[in-house]
């Protein structure tokens, strides 16, 4: 159903969000240091979900065969 022309786009943004999702939890983990709100916590959390959710839809859709 995709030929490669869909494929690899899906295939970029599927990395370029799972990078993203990386720095967000890198960002979650660092902002439980002291003195910082837990506004960002909450924050990076929400992105970090949602990078990774759209992460694996954009590569299961570069990887899927029909």
């Amino acid at each position: 159903m995709y030929d490669m022309n869909q494929r690899i786009p899906y295939f970029l943004l599927g990395v370029i969000l799972m990078f993203f999702a990386l720095f967000c939890l890198y960002g979650m983990l660092h902002s439980r240091e002291p003195g910082t709100s837990f506004a960002w916590f909450l924050g990076y959390a929400v992105a970090f979900l949602n990078a990774s959710i759209f992460s694996f839809i954009c590569l299961h859709k570069a990887f899927m065969r029909w």
